[in-house]
């Protein structure tokens, strides 16, 4: 947790930063400029991906409701589901908070202005997973994961607009960084894959638009046993889809 809030306030002091003169700073489109709140349905895949032996690990696989809210050049997505129970286990809950911060470089001119851009998005992101899954019988203990990251990235990105009302957008950015258990002091690592896109309608209520959006993640937990602690590597790999309809303000 103690990363996830690092990264919260490296994203202000970024936001309160103002951007590099030239061919750097955030997404500024009229379009694309507006606040967006978005309902979505996230299919989430989670589970153990070492190479021991682990009786009975944690495994998420199921449908979770997802909340998405942007500006330009910063994303925040909650979501929290509950995955059914398989092969007599119990079910398993899980809270997943993400929090991505980006600015865009232009290194080619002609493509920075008009209609049609392609850059090189660079983010920060930091991310907060928790999942637990409670035994049936008093005498098992919980099976717990909570672990916080935060890693830095660059990718590829670009957006296409068609008129005064319509906005194609997307981007794909790998990140690396290191990952925190809430419950012990040592850092790990992780690395992901971002990738969102999204159509964009704008002055669809006035002033408020609507898109409609899709976006995928993959991550890894590499998270080593401690020297004083007995037990495999608990290392986790996730992929996230998800499918989001929202409005712009």
């Amino acid at each position: 947790m103690r990363l996830f809030m690092a990264g919260l306030l490296a994203a202000g002091l970024l936001l309160l930063t103002p951007p590099a003169h030239g061919q750097f700073g955030l997404d500024e489109d009229r379009v694309g400029a507006q606040p967006t709140a978005a309902l979505g349905a996230t299919w989430v895949s989670f589970r153990y991906s070492g190479d021991a032996e682990v009786e009975d690990p944690l495994f998420f696989e199921g449908l979770a409701p997802s909340l998405t809210v942007s500006v330009p050049g910063l994303t925040l997505v909650v979501l929290r589901g509950r995955s059914s129970p398989v092969d007599q286990t119990a079910s398993t809950d899980l809270t997943d908070v993400q929090l991505t911060l980006w600015g865009r470089w232009h290194p080619f001119d002609a493509l920075s202005e008009g209609a049609t851009r392609l850059y090189v998005p660079i983010g920060l992101h930091t991310n907060y997973r928790d999942a637990t899954a409670p035994q049936e019988r008093e005498d098992l203990p919980t099976r717990t994961f909570e672990v916080t990251t935060l890693a830095i990235g660059a990718g590829v990105g670009g957006a296409q607009q068609f008129g005064e009302a319509w906005l194609i957008r997307a981007r794909a950015q790998p990140f690396i960084g290191v990952a925190q258990r809430s419950f012990l002091g040592g850092a790990d690592a992780t690395w992901l894959v971002d990738v969102d896109a999204d159509i964009v309608r704008a002055n669809v209520f006035g002033d408020r638009g609507l898109t409609l959006g899709y976006g995928m993640r993959w991550q890894h937990w590499r998270l080593n046993t401690p020297s004083f602690q007995q037990g495999p590597d608990l290392h986790h790999t996730g992929t996230q889809h998800t499918v989001r309809l929202g409005l712009l303000f």
